[in-house]
């Protein structure tokens, strides 16, 4: 079987033409006249938990769990340097936010999935933005009890709901 992704057909999207299969984000294949742009929003990160999650509601009722992911990148060169550490504010929705916010706490292992988005604001006159990762799968990377094993997806399978308004 060959290394690399399996074969994906995405609309609009060629396969490159080295015959490796490999989907061309560069390549696209629109009807004559449409102007679209293939796009890709996606984010992977496995960190730490800098703070316990902030639970909330939505107006409509709908509960939202914010936290923050510390990930460490280390050095493999430079010994005497320290590592670098890359801070991502996140937020979930839904049965997920529920989960987060009853089983997460500081310093927890944990793998994000999302797409992130930028929330833009205006506060005392000033323009202000923060990019945030929208979770829409959430690995707990805690060890079980008898340090076997990885934990996830402890309440079952949960859906993506829309993010609707958020409150962070």
């Amino acid at each position: 079987m060959p290394y690399g992704p399996p074969d994906v057909s995405v609309p609009g999207i060629r396969t490159s033409q080295d015959g490796t299969s490999r989907p061309s984000i560069f390549t696209t294949d629109f009807p004559k006249g449409e102007k679209t742009m293939a796009t890709y929003n996606r984010t992977i990160l496995a960190g730490n938990l800098t703070a316990d999650p902030e639970k909330r509601f939505t107006k409509e009722g709908s509960p939202v769990t914010a936290f923050t992911v510390a990930v460490n990148e280390p050095r493999q060169k430079e010994q005497d340097r320290e590592e670098e550490v890359f801070f991502m504010p996140c937020v979930t929705f839904g049965k997920r936010a529920e989960v987060a916010g009853k089983y997460l706490s500081k310093g927890d292992p944990v793998l994000v999935d999302g797409r992130l988005r930028v929330n833009r604001w205006e506060q005392e006159g000033q323009k202000r933005s923060k990019t945030v990762l929208i979770v829409a799968d959430l690995q707990f990377l805690k060890k079980k009890e008898n340090g076997q094993g990885e934990m996830t997806d402890p309440e079952g399978s949960m859906e993506t709901p829309d993010d609707g308004e958020v409150l962070f």
